[in-house]
């Protein structure tokens, strides 16, 4: 029989993972127009649509307002920012630079097997693009990703890849069936810079991974939403 010390840590952990399950139907339905700029976000008719209290749906619209994705008001609410092409781009920068410093500072951490099992990922990524197998290939080009940052998070770069990582990935997704942010910077220079110890070559070249994906992004984003990049 659990504690009450441990039933309210069972209790927290669902609640939270209930905001974060939220917070990733809500990202999706702006990042995908389901939701469009400047349309309003009610708690109580959010809290109905999912089931829940509003408890978990305010923790939820507040990450996203942390995002960039939602405004609040007090007494109006949340509304859906009016985000265009040049806020995708920085977006992806900011990512970018962070991934990238992850990137070095995972280089001393990473032994031979690791390298050897990442070389395999990243093989068996580059087939499932050439065979047209787009979900699997998005799942280890994460996989290979996740490797990467959990070696070389820092509590700081941690809490703002929250912020930025659940973003960038859903902007990827949407250009996912052309394959072409997977084909760009090939993930084999970058494990081969690691493997060289070279962390500041790793650095330069993640950086690059990344807006590689970044100006796919940006351009789904121009023909999809008709959104000029002289628009701001």
């Amino acid at each position: 029989m659990m504690s009450v010390g441990e039933t309210d840590g069972v209790a927290l952990e669902s609640a939270q993972r209930l905001a974060a399950e939220i917070q990733e139907r809500l990202r999706e339905d702006i990042i995908f127009g389901r939701l469009r700029p400047d349309e309003p976000v009610r708690l109580i008719q959010t809290a109905e649509r999912f089931g829940v209290s509003t408890t978990p749906v305010r923790e939820a619209m507040a990450a996203l307002e942390r995002q960039g994705l939602l405004s609040s008001q007090p007494n109006r609410g949340f509304t859906v920012n009016n985000f265009d092409a040049h806020d995708v781009e920085d977006l992806f920068a900011v990512h970018a630079f962070i991934i990238g410093r992850c990137a070095a500072a995972a280089v001393p951490l990473m032994s031979n097997a690791d390298l050897d099992e990442m070389v395999e990922l990243d093989q068996q990524m580059t087939r499932a693009v050439e065979e047209g197998r787009t979900e699997e290939a998005i799942e280890l080009n994460d996989e290979i990703h996740r490797r990467i940052r959990t070696r070389g998070n820092s509590i700081v770069m941690g809490r703002l890849l929250s912020e930025t990582a659940p973003f960038v990935r859903k902007l990827s997704d949407r250009d996912a069936e052309t394959g072409h942010y997977l084909r760009t910077v090939p993930h084999v220079h970058i494990l081969d810079a690691m493997r060289a110890r070279d962390a500041d070559k790793v650095a330069e070249l993640m950086t690059e991974h990344v807006m590689a994906a970044g100006i796919a992004a940006v351009q789904h984003f121009i023909e999809h939403d008709r959104v000029s990049v002289d628009g701001r």
